[in-house]
């Protein structure tokens, strides 16, 4: 994410080949998910934590990012987690 400003600053070292866009993505989607995610925020039990991340997953499934960093802030939570990704990921 990059703010107008800065955007125009990059574009004026960039020349004219760079380009932004808009994703519509807000700073307060990213602050809400990482806030959401951060260790003690995540229940202690693992089913409990389970339905937390499907929750939050398609709550920001229109987001490769938020997605990878949801994917790492549950890996961390624990070898349970971890495995349900590896799983996941296989399907």
């Amino acid at each position: 994410m990059v703010t107008s400003s800065a955007g125009e600053k990059l574009a004026a070292l960039g020349g004219k080949d760079l380009a932004f866009t808009s994703s519509g993505v807000s700073a307060t989607e990213w602050d809400g998910l990482r806030n959401s995610v951060t260790a003690e925020q995540w229940p202690l039990d693992f089913e409990e934590s389970k339905e937390m991340f499907l929750k939050l997953k398609k709550e920001h499934e229109s987001s490769p990012e938020r997605i990878e960093y949801l994917e790492n802030a549950f890996r961390d939570t624990g070898m349970e987690a971890e495995e349900f990704l590896d799983g996941e990921q296989e399907l």
